[in-house]
Order: structure tokens, then sequence, then C-alpha cells
């Protein structure tokens, strides 16, 4: 019997849970789904099958995911809630790809809801003269997770500069850049997007001749970044921000990671003016909404300075422009 071919939810039952998961994955890579993106899938469940020694379709109980994921939570150096969510969607995926296939009737996991993430900001933006310290200190900096100081700063830069997540970054290949055009770009394609969404971002006179250097000797087949697995980048730029003298943590509790690179990228263009549906395609949000919420700020400065740009209504404007008999507000 092949692994995408099986007669009805009985038969299912009898065949092994890692017969299912090779179906499972044969799905996903016809969907066009990224091979990172498979991995990170197919890992997760396993995960969570070896925890409770799951072997039959029958072992896959509600109760079960959220045991394992209360566990996972309260543990010493325990996951996010958001991170919690993304193994329980991974699951509920495989649960709901097999009642599609009709190797099941229902869904298990229908019942199981999303933990509540908190909506404030947990990451804390770089200022540009913190990042001009990192960038130096590490491009001098020792070899780490077999990355050089010099690599590790044009992969710091180009993630500020374009507010690609370290797995977009990750799968870029010499064949994604651009840089003998007159505005050079970098396009990450859509199998690699989180939004599954293609890309195509500008890039910096000064970056592409950077990569064009560094991309000299690579075959364009050939990754751009000797990037290590996406569970040891936080841990690459915080020793790096630790070497550079650069405080990883605030006293709101907010952190600093690779993907706060991203989100300096969205601070600094909100900083500097950028309209949000500019920001908004730059950071490849799904909605506008996510943008503000985001990247908005409304400190008193910046309000005083918005409504100061807005035509005046006094009575020596409207004589200026020769309507003295409209009404005034």
């Amino acid at each position: 019997v092949k692994a995408g071919v099986l007669q009805g939810a009985h038969a299912a039952e009898d065949r092994p849970l890692s017969f299912h998961l090779i179906g499972y994955l044969h799905a996903m890579k016809a969907k066009g789904n990224s091979p990172k993106t498979m991995s990170v899938n197919i890992t997760r469940i396993g995960a969570l099958l070896r925890r409770w020694e799951m072997h039959r379709l029958s072992d896959i109980t509600a109760e079960r995911v959220d045991e394992y994921l209360t566990e996972r939570r309260i543990a010493k150096r325990g996951i996010s809630a958001k991170t919690a969510n993304d193994y329980a969607q991974a699951v509920k995926g495989f649960c709901n790809w097999l009642v599609k296939a009709g190797r099941l009737d229902s869904s298990p996991l229908d019942g199981l809801a999303p933990l509540p993430v908190v909506e404030e900001e947990t990451r804390w933006p770089l200022s540009i003269e913190e990042m001009r310290v990192l960038l130096s200190v590490t491009a001098s900096g020792p070899v780490r997770m077999k990355m050089s100081g010099v690599e590790r700063a044009l992969l710091y830069r180009l993630a500020v500069e374009t507010g690609y997540r370290a797995g977009e970054l990750a799968s870029l290949t010499r064949a994604n850049f651009d840089l003998e055009r007159e505005t050079p770009t970098v396009r990450c394609l859509a199998a690699s997007s989180k939004g599954k969404r293609r890309s195509s971002i500008p890039l910096r006179p000064e970056t592409a001749a950077m990569l064009g250097r560094h991309l000299a000797i690579k075959a364009p087949a050939a990754l751009a970044f000797n990037m290590p697995q996406s569970t040891h980048t936080a841990a690459m730029v915080r020793a790096d921000l630790i070497e550079a003298r650069i405080p990883i943590t605030d006293d709101l509790g907010r952190k600093r990671d690779f993907h706060a690179l991203r989100h300096t990228c969205g601070t600094w263009l909100a900083d500097a003016g950028v309209h949000p549906k500019v920001i908004q395609t730059i950071m490849r949000h799904s909605t506008i909404r996510l943008t503000m919420d985001r990247y908005a700020h409304s400190d008193r400065d910046q309000a005083t300075d918005a409504l100061g740009r807005m035509p005046s209504l006094s009575e020596q404007a409207q004589q200026a422009t020769g309507t003295d008999d409209a009404p005034v507000i």
C-alpha cells in the first residue's frame, strides 16, 4: 500500500503513526512547502508523539497534547505561549490532513483552544548607535556557530535593512540577489516566507557592495550565509551583543535576539516617518493593523508635530486664501 492510499479510517488505525507522517510529508511537499517548513512541522509533531509514546491514531488526544504543551511551558527554559500554539498548530494540521485524507472521521484536536498570547511588544529594538557598535565589534570578533565575525556582521546588517526573519535569511542563495542592476535587490521566495508571500527588497549601495564581495566565490545555488539552526540564532546574536557591551534586556522585560533585528527595522522606518502602508509592504505584514500595533508611535512630541502639519483653520489663514466669508469652525 502506498503512503497516500488507504481504504477508510479503520484501515488507517491499523497503520503506525510513522506511516501517516510519511503521507503527510508527501502532502506538504505537494503543496509547495519549503524543506524547512516541513522539517519544523514534522519535528514538532514527532516530539509530542515520542513524549507520549503514541503509536496509533487513537493515541492522539487533546488531553495529551495539552499536557505536553503545559510541560514545555513550565520547564526551566520553557517555551512561550506563541511557540506552544505553533506546536499545537503543527499537530492540528496533521490531524486535519488525516480527516481530509479519510484516515480519521474527525480531528481529536478540534476542541483544543490556543493559549492567549500577550500582545505587548516583547522585542527591544536597537538604537542606530548600538547597531553601529554591534556591527563593528562583531566584524572583528571570533567565529561563532561556524560563522566568521565578518559574515555575522553582514548578516545582521541585512536583517536590519530588509526586515527578513532568520528563516528567510537562511533560505537565501546567491541567485536571490540581483546586485548588478541600477537598484540592487534581494528577493525572498514565497515558499521560504512565513506569510507565503514573495518579496523583493532594494538594497543600500554599500550593503550591495559588501554582499558582492561576500558572494563572489559562491555558486548560484549555494546558500548566501552559513547560518546555524534557527534555535541557535538568538544565542549567536546575544553573544555578540554581550561582546559589544550592549544590554540584551530592559526594565520592561523586553529582549534582544535575532528577531529584535527585524523589529529594529520596523521601528526605524516608523521613527523616520515612513507611511504605515509602506512599512507593511516592507515587513510583509498580513494586515495594516499588525503594522500599526507594533510600530506606530503616539508620544506627545510626535502628536504635536503631526497636528502642526494640518491646515490652519484660523481667520488669518482663511483671509490669506481669499475665503473671508467661509464659516469659522
